[in-house]
């Protein structure tokens, strides 16, 4: 995984110095888009700012590149909508009707995309000789990790269909392009409005790639990089990419003196969680330096900068 990421970001490292202004927050999308697709199918997407293109004219790889992107975009923000609009509402009245059949049309072309994928690359899996390696991305693995030799007995495990195979693609899909970019998008924000924090973090750096700063990055120096874990923590906590965590109950239950019933829909702010004044000094300030105090135990119970969202693929509907 270093390696596809050091690849990648020497490759799309090139267009800082085209002379074209780039928007980071763009720029940052494509990068963790390239290093998702190159995870889950063994090669990079062709985002327009990841291909060495003069003013970048948008091939039709580019094209459905982009516009996949923008479905996921699309995806990702219409989660509030689905979990905060009761579905009477979002079918009956108009206006909402129309901004739910936008959001529905547009998870199922995601939906369907993505199953295509499955489908094709299962087929062409399938027409490998007899000990010719797979690729190496995550839908490779499942798909070999998955077919059953008809020799052998039958399990009670089933193999997983091409259908579940396409859920477990498109939670980690719609989990990771646009948090880890926005992720980094604060994070230079914050680092930048803080010039104290920026100095630290340079001479951090200097000091583990002095010798050579175009090397790759290996575990070891990430095990020394402890102000910028800090500071990426504090930026998570500040700003963290899922602020609020929907939770519904599983059995009927007694939550402060009222009774609930089974499928309550309870709203976990993980925000207000991580900005307490009684457990954080100064909440509202950016303070990288609280990470590298001993708050382990504060760390486990607080720090609270991810939700799942398992509950995503369920509620649209």
């Amino acid at each position: 995984f270093a390696g596809i990421t050091q690849d990648l970001f020497d490759k799309v490292e090139r267009n800082w110095t085209s002379g074209v202004v780039i928007d980071f927050s763009i720029w940052i999308r494509c990068f963790t888009t390239d290093i998702l697709s190159s995870t889950l199918t063994g090669s990079p997407a062709v985002c327009p700012l990841s291909c060495s293109t003069s003013k970048f004219e948008y091939t039709p790889e580019m094209k459905k590149s982009s516009e996949f992107l923008e479905s996921l975009k699309t995806w990702f923000n219409s989660l509030p909508f689905f979990v905060a609009i009761p579905r009477s509402l979002r079918y009956n009245l108009p206006i909402l009707s129309s901004i739910n059949r936008h959001y529905l049309n547009n998870a199922k072309r995601l939906e369907d995309e993505v199953l295509e994928t499955v489908i094709r690359r299962r087929e062409q899996l399938g027409n490998f000789s007899e000990g010719q390696a797979s690729g190496d991305g995550l839908l490779d693995t499942l798909l070999t990790m998955n077919i059953r030799d008809h020799n052998e007995p039958a399990e009670d495990d089933e193999p997983m269909k091409d259908g579940e195979i396409r859920d477990n693609i498109m939670d980690i899909s719609l989990t990771s392009s646009d948090t880890t970019g926005n992720s980094f998008c604060y994070f230079i924000y914050y680092i930048f409005h803080n010039p104290q924090c920026k100095e630290r973090l340079l001479e951090e750096i200097d000091s583990i790639f002095a010798d050579d700063m175009t090397r790759p990055v290996t575990y070891n120096d990430l095990k020394k990089l402890v102000y910028m874990e800090a500071a990426i923590k504090e930026t998570l906590r500040v700003f963290p990419v899922v602020p609020i965590a929907p939770r519904s109950l599983a059995n009927p239950d007694t939550l402060l003196g009222y009774n609930w019933p089974a499928g309550q829909l309870f709203f976990i702010s993980q925000y207000s969680l991580m900005h307490n004044k009684n457990v954080w000094e100064e909440p509202h300030k950016f303070n990288p330096d609280r990470f590298l105090k001993d708050t382990e135990k504060i760390q486990k119970k607080f720090f609270v900068p991810f939700g799942e969202l398992e509950f995503a693929l369920s509620i649209i509907s």
